[in-house]
């Protein structure tokens, strides 16, 4: 008990030598600083005392909560599309990996030709 007492103690002292001090300086301040600082403390309450937006008070999160409504659309797109549109065919994704190929093929060079064969029923042999 005496500990907090002699705490308690020990920190009004400070605090009387820390306001000292600060009147001490105050004091020697010139005219023109301690207007300018008049001046700049009566703006800053009068800034403090005007609502500030929503937006501004908001922070980060509106910019995490966008995101993560795009993401989720963008999921949502993909999960829920319509019930025509169909993933491509087997052949198809072959055909792709035919027509990527980095070298040059002889078969699409004659494409009329083989079109042709096909559609005469006409195995290629």
């Amino acid at each position: 008990m005496s500990d907090s007492v002699t705490g308690k103690e020990r920190d009004r002292a400070l605090e009387q030598r820390a306001r000292a001090a600060l009147d001490a300086a105050a004091a020697e301040v010139d005219p023109t600083r301690a207007a300018r600082l008049a001046t700049a403390r009566r703006r800053a309450l009068e800034a403090a005392a005007r609502p500030t937006p929503w937006w501004r008070r908001a922070g980060p999160e509106p910019v995490g909560l966008g995101l993560a409504a795009a993401a989720g659309l963008a999921v949502a797109l993909v999960l829920l599309r319509t019930p025509g549109e169909a993933l491509p065919q087997p052949e198809a994704v072959e055909d792709l990996e035919i027509l990527t190929v980095a070298e040059p093929l002889d078969l699409i060079e004659e494409l009329d030709f083989y079109q042709w064969l096909e559609a005469e029923g006409h195995a290629a042999g």
